[in-house]
């Protein structure tokens, strides 16, 4: 048992102990818990983990002179890792809230509602404007 709790404990232990009622006794060990091979792996696997937003944004901006609809962008997200396109719609609403992407009819399409995404334009600051003009 003492080895199964040992064999995940982190790289950095602190042990405080009460010192004869008149204080705190701080030990530190760095050598106590090495990390496993496993461990490892599944740090870095964990640090390669990308969010939806991301994924999402790398594909609009990769296709950025282009509208994409929702299933264009579910075709291209799904290899990506993206598991649920009501998922995906989701994020993509929410990055339309935030103001990181904008949503205009595709052209061939008026009567269907269809709609296409795009990232949004940077916004230009008036002290920033003012300041390329001078």
């Amino acid at each position: 048992m003492l080895r199964a709790l040992t064999a995940r404990a982190p790289a950095f232990v602190s042990v405080a102990r009460p010192l004869n009622g008149i204080g705190v006794e701080v030990r530190h060990n760095s050598t106590f818990g090495k990390l496993t091979a496993s461990d490892e792996a599944e740090i870095e696997k964990a640090e390669a983990r990308v969010g939806a937003k991301t994924v999402i944004t790398r594909l609009l901006h990769d296709n950025q002179g282009e509208l994409l609809t929702s299933d264009q962008l579910w075709q291209l997200a799904e290899p990506e890792g993206i598991k649920s396109k009501r998922f995906m719609k989701m994020m993509l609403q929410e990055l339309k809230s935030r103001g990181r992407v904008h949503t205009r009819p595709v052209q061939s399409a008026k009567r269907t509602k269809k709609f296409g995404y795009k990232i949004a334009e940077p916004k230009v600051l008036k002290a920033e404007a003012s300041a390329e003009a001078v």
